[in-house]
């Protein structure tokens, strides 16, 4: 397999080098002599609702039209898409949730390319990146061949604020908040007819007062086989947390010759997470007497850093052919260290000695990543036009793990290092991809196909457990656009796609965090795969646009996250959380997006989505899909005044989790900003974070040995202001 990999590799690589030497027009000049002779089949139907634009196969998101995130992050921004819902913390959105699935099942690129920036498992870390970094978010629910066939339920992509025209070029930001917190940034950039350069840097402190942080409160139920209550539990915690992140980018582009631009580009990023959390615990016996209090004390630190470094060549050849070759390296450290103290406390909270537990523990990832990409597109007729693409794809994560534990015999700590605590894992991805575009009439119609052949080796540094698979996977697709006049499409399409464990879920770590539930890895699971079906239609009118989606995934092997109940050696009962590989799912969906002008100075745009999902399997047959949301519901008002003065109130609210293991409520808030407008480049803005503080989450867990009931109460009523200014 190896073998012929490698010679269809270098075959790709010859034919398109031969082609290469046809010159053709310059680059970046368009090739009007090439036009389909169909008018039609040239018209892409686009609707324009205020910050969102929607053509066939994607929803975009303009920053600047979305004023109540100027002061946030990527995840601020995402959580007004249409399907999306944000994971993490009430207010702190790190990951993205798109059609009622989770994190992992979105693949997410900045600028169409693999990042450095991700977490323990393949999810980015979306609070990572300031808005003011950001020009837009495309989000592809059935991306075409080209893209990885990873990301089961489509892309995301983050385009990077980029000034645009010749000579030289400024923007600017600056912000801060009634949190303590700030955002900063700044932006050049150079251009002329050959030469382009550019450097664009950004910081953003998120924080929580320490008198005004997340409080997170628990109530459990355990019980025995039999179903007698064991006893009863109740959990108070205050969380502060503060994430400086910085992002600095510095790049260019030189012109060869009219045919062919080099360019190379840096990119940095850096989160330093610091959350404080003391949690404490009183256990009553059956009856509602006192059985025992503990107090744990977390201070932990998430200290994320990536770089990455990309060079690239266009070359346009005759007759409107394309190539294009890059190289992106990324190298990514994440450091968690955390000081875990367990004090032992009588009725009244006091200390029943002088000895607490006290455990440092440190996790650690090392991530280096290497891809390689060569695209060819090559005009067969004036209709139809061919892709040809191979990309080369490795990722290494050397992780560890230990904990060094406090003996009071002698005054010294203690490591506890096991085999199965430390894991390497490196994984190779060659793939290949050809896909064919045909335009008559009223149709666009794309086909394509995406060959990978996946490697992974995972094991223990001392290799007292090692895993290896190799397996190829082929992902054909289809989709068919049919324009019925110049306002109104009707989009289908059809492909396969598929989501790969993630590195996090293969760890054979057992993280013992909270006390309450465990969680492990699980080495032996398989990729899961889909088939995604969809139908779109938009339609535009004088004062607006609408439009409506169905779609469905037919999932198999799925990956799902299971709580099990587990016993402690000390007699106590608590959840044991492993993922592990189920029959086969299926999710299906609806998806409404509307927008209208009322009036001269008011528009509204909105969307509601709506989700069914059902797992086949021996133990969860019939159970929805885990982490699966049931709805989300999205407006946003614009008013605009001719003194320059404009304001945005936007609502959002997501339907509640219901599964046989977990429940959680509807979540809902609303953010307002106001922005004025003090000259033709500088604008300053005042924006509120959930207006009524109502952005909380409800969540119930249930086993047959537990019943757990946890509300997380974050703050609201966030207040920023700031200016944007570009020259």
């Amino acid at each position: 397999m190896k073998q012929t990999l490698s010679a269809l590799t270098l075959l790709f690589i010859f034919q398109v080098s031969s082609l290469a030497q046809q010159p053709g027009n310059p680059v970046n000049q368009p090739d009007t002599a090439l036009a389909a002779t169909d008018p039609l089949a040239q018209v892409t139907v686009i609707a324009k609702m205020q910050a969102t634009s929607i053509e066939p196969g994607k929803v975009i998101f303009n920053v600047a039209g979305l004023p109540v995130a100027y002061s946030g992050s990527a995840g601020d921004l995402l959580k007004f898409m249409p399907s999306v819902n944000m994971g993490g913390p009430p207010g702190v959105p790190r990951d993205v949730r798109y059609r009622g699935l989770e994190k992992s099942y979105t693949l997410v690129l900045i600028d169409g390319r693999n990042t450095g920036l991700t977490g323990n498992n393949r999810e980015m870390i979306l609070n990572q990146i300031p808005a003011s970094a950001i020009e837009r978010i495309e989000i592809m629910a059935s991306p075409g061949a080209e893209y990885d066939a990873e990301g089961l339920n489509g892309v995301i992509n983050i385009v990077l604020k980029k000034n645009k025209g010749l000579g030289l070029k400024a923007n600017a930001q600056v912000g801060l908040t009634n949190q303590g917190g700030y955002n900063a940034s700044v932006g050049l950039q150079h251009q002329t007819n050959n030469l382009k350069l550019y450097a664009q840097a950004d910081y953003l402190l998120f924080r929580w007062r320490k008198n005004g942080g997340m409080v997170e409160t628990r109530n459990i139920t355990n019980y025995n086989s039999t179903g007698a209550v064991i006893n009863t539990q109740q959990q108070t915690a205050t969380e502060w947390r503060q994430a400086p992140n910085i992002n600095l980018r510095t790049g260019g582009e030189f012109r060869i010759n009219p045919y062919s631009i080099l360019g190379m580009e840096y990119l940095h990023g850096s989160q330093k997470e610091h959350r404080i959390k003391p949690t404490a615990t009183t256990t009553n016996k059956p009856d509602g007497s006192f059985s025992n209090r503990t107090l744990r004390h977390e201070d932990r630190l998430e200290n994320l850093r990536y770089h990455q470094a990309r060079v690239w060549w266009q070359h346009k050849l005759a007759n409107g052919n394309k190539l294009d070759v890059e190289i992106n390296g990324t190298y990514n450290l994440d450091d968690r260290p955390r000081t875990q103290i367990d004090y032992k406390l009588n009725q009244n909270g006091t200390p029943l000695d002088n000895k607490p537990d006290i455990r440092y523990i440190t996790e650690s990832a090392r991530d280096n990543n290497l891809f390689a990409t060569a695209n060819y597109a090559h005009r067969l007729t004036n209709r139809q036009q061919l892709q040809l693409g191979y990309k080369y794809s490795h990722r290494q994560r050397i992780a560890s793990f230990f904990t060094d534990r406090f003996n009071y015999n002698t005054n010294q700590y203690n490591r506890t290092e096991s085999g199965t605590d430390n894991f390497n894992y490196a994984e190779n991805i060659q793939a290949f991809y050809a896909k064919h575009l045909y335009k008559h009439q009223h149709w666009r119609i794309e086909t394509g196909i995406r060959m990978e052949y996946t490697s992974i080796n995972t094991q223990t540094p001392e290799k007292t457990y090692t895993a290896t698979s190799h397996y190829v996977m082929f992902m054909p697709g289809m989709q068919a656009t049919y324009t019925i006049d110049s306002t109104q499409y009707l989009v289908a399409s059809v492909g396969r796609r598929m989501r790969r464990a993630g590195f996090k879920d293969l760890n054979p770590f057992t993280d013992m965090s909270d006390p309450n539930k465990y969680k492990s890895g699980n080495a032996q699971l398989k990729p899961e795969t889909a088939w995604l079906t969809e139908l779109g239609y938009l339609k535009n009118f004088k004062k607006g646009s609408w439009g409506l989606n169905l779609f469905r995934r037919d999932i198999t092997h799925m990956i799902s996250k299971i709580n099990r109940d587990y016993l402690l050696p000390d007699g106590t009962n608590i959840l044991f959380e492993k993922p592990e590989n189920l029959a086969s799912a299926y999710l299906v969906g609806i998806e409404w997006m509307g927008g209208y002008k009322l009036g001269k100075w008011i528009a509204l745009q909105a969307n509601y989505s709506r989700f069914w999902s059902r797992v086949t399997d021996k133990e969860f047959n019939g159970d929805a899909i885990k982490d699966q949301f049931d709805w989300s519901a999205k407006a946003i008002v614009d008013v605009t005044t001719p003194w320059g003065t404009s304001l945005q109130i936007a609502g959002n609210a997501i339907g509640p989790k219901i599964s046989q293991q977990k429940i959680e409520k509807t979540m809902q808030f609303v953010d307002v900003a106001i922005t004025q407008r003090l000259h033709k480049s500088i604008t300053a803005f005042a924006s509120v974070y959930d207006l009524f503080n109502s952005n909380n989450q409800y969540r119930t867990e249930v086993t047959a040995q537990q019943h757990s009931y946890r509300i997380q109460d974050s703050p609201g009523q966030i207040i920023s202001i700031g200016a944007r200014a570009t020259f």
